[in-house]
């Protein structure tokens, strides 16, 4: 900043602390505001906007701008002043902020009106077409009126229901120019501005499709299948036939070895001269042979009763039957059969 400047803002924030600090005197020329208060600021509304003010100006002065332009803003929201915009606009303008500048430097015109002497609305419509040369101004047009118009960049600017009562003040930079209203599309430009740019940007918002409602698909139900034939489980009656007929052939052969057995008792009994322990063991042999065989009959007999009776009374299923083999053996003194399923 140049001795010059620097010499003018303190001076003017002096001359806006001034302003802040005491009410105006009646027969002063009044100092319209952008944002006009509902009523003249309270003596607290006055201290409180001087404590921001003072802060700002140290702030300032120790080159922090950004906690300088929060000070100044808080003081213009507390008790508004146009001439303050003189601050805010040098604030900006050291931060970089070429659109918030000229945006402050045109309020403070506007706002301060005949008290601004013309040296010094000389000074500042020289620095408004500096920073001018620095901004792009956009004129924003939206279909719908009462839609929210923002801008989106490397910060957030709302700019407020369309229609727009001014065009967009831009830095230079990528911004996306967006607009958006209940029941309707966001519709959205992106734009490159460059200093001293003129654009136009028209947004038209598309009604809000409705949403699709699918119907549920039912998948067709399939006839359950038609319940299988009923067929007889035979598997108990298999297992009778197999054990009646290993029992019945080992009565068969028992039978067979017992009448060997007699033949044998038979010739000890007629050799002479004899022997009563030869005779004794071929007896005991015989009647063990005779009981064995007894017993298989009775055996092969009531499992043939109970494999009929099985046969008989047999529930029908629907699995199927077990396929039973019997497979028959003889061995050295025993007899049986081997069922398998």
């Amino acid at each position: 900043m140049s001795i010059v400047r620097a010499t003018t803002l303190v001076a003017s924030l002096v001359l806006a602390l001034l302003c802040v600090a005491a009410p105006a005197r009646a027969g002063d020329p009044p100092s319209p505001s952008p944002s006009p208060s509902p009523s003249p600021p309270t003596q607290a509304q006055l201290d409180e906007a001087r404590a921001h003010f003072n802060r700002g100006v140290k702030f300032y002065k120790d080159a922090d701008y950004r906690s300088a332009l929060v000070e100044f803003q808080e003081a213009y929201r507390v008790a508004p002043n146009a001439r303050l915009m003189f601050n805010i606009g040098q604030t900006y303008d050291e931060l970089q902020d070429f659109a918030g500048a000229v945006k402050a430097f045109r309020e403070y015109l506007v706002g301060a009106g005949p008290s601004i002497t013309k040296a010094r609305r000389a000074e500042v419509e020289k620095d408004l077409r500096r920073l001018e040369s620095h901004v792009a101004t956009v004129e924003i047009t939206v279909s719908e009126p009462g839609a929210d118009v923002l801008v989106e960049g490397d910060h957030r600017i709302e700019l407020g229901k369309s229609p727009l009562a001014a065009p967009a003040l831009l830095n230079g930079g990528n911004w996306t120019i967006v607009a958006t209203k209940a029941g309707f599309e966001r519709a959205e430009e992106r734009l490159t501005a460059a200093g001293g740019d003129k654009k136009t940007v028209a947004l038209k918002l598309a009604p809000a499709a409705e949403p699709v409602v699918f119907a549920p698909v039912v998948a067709p139900i399939a006839p359950a299948p038609p319940p299988p034939l009923p067929s007889r489980s035979l598997a108990p009656v298999w297992v009778g036939v197999a054990v009646t007929g290993a029992l019945a052939v080992g009565a068969g052969v028992t039978g067979v070895l017992t009448l060997g057995a007699k033949k044998d008792y038979d010739r000890e009994l007629g050799r002479l001269p004899g022997d009563a322990d030869a005779v004794a063991s071929a007896r005991t042999h015989a009647r063990t042979l005779a009981l064995f065989t007894d017993v298989l009959g009775v055996a092969a007999l009531v499992s043939a009763t109970i494999t009929v009776i099985l046969y008989a009374t047999s529930s029908t299923t629907t699995a199927p039957a077990a396929r039973a083999t019997l497979t028959p053996y003889i061995g050295l003194g025993t007899a049986g059969a081997v069922a398998t399923f």
